[in-house]
């Protein structure tokens, strides 16, 4: 809530240590060059890590899709992009042993990205993409606040609905 992100490190003596810290409320998407979008509060749960390596993906101030590195103890930013328009970024993932990234939108808009650099985009009805849970491989099972279960595989670019609110 307070548009901050930050590493923290468990040590054996039970003794939590930010590793480093960064505000991202005024961090701008590097494709918002004709225009500034204001921050705005949202509920996104855009939080994701890398399985690979010390980075996370998350969220800007104005729902730009921010992604980091920590490896050296201090946050690099890698890529920051929107890209869901205007509508707020809701939920980040990293693709388990990729660099690449899922995100969706509160308008049911769901991309995948590597290296800020959009591979491939999708529409799942019209409402949130609250969580994308990793099936197999390149398979991910997503559900929206419209009641959608959605089966993905990303690589393939196949998206199937397996529940749909009119069921």
């Amino acid at each position: 809530m307070d548009q901050t992100a930050a590493v923290w490190e468990y040590t054996p003596n039970g003794a939590l240590t930010q590793i480093c810290s960064i505000v991202v409320r005024d961090i701008q998407p590097a494709n918002d060059t004709d225009r500034i979008v204001n921050d705005f509060v949202g509920n996104s749960q855009a939080l994701g890590l890398s399985n690979t390596e010390p980075r996370l993906v998350t969220r800007t101030g104005n729902a730009g899709l921010l992604e980091l590195d920590y490896s050296t103890g201090t946050f690099e930013i890698l890529s920051c992009e929107r890209l869901h328009d205007l509508a707020d970024l809701i939920m980040s993932v990293y693709a388990p042993g990729t660099d690449q990234v899922l995100s969706s939108s509160a308008l049911g808009h769901l991309s995948l990205t590597e290296g800020g650099q959009l591979v491939r985009d999708w529409q799942i009805g019209r409402s949130s993409i609250h969580w994308a849970a990793p099936v197999s491989g390149s398979t991910f099972m997503l559900t929206s606040d419209d009641r959608r279960v959605v089966r993905l595989d990303h690589e393939a670019g196949i998206c199937v609905e397996l529940r749909s609110p009119h069921l």
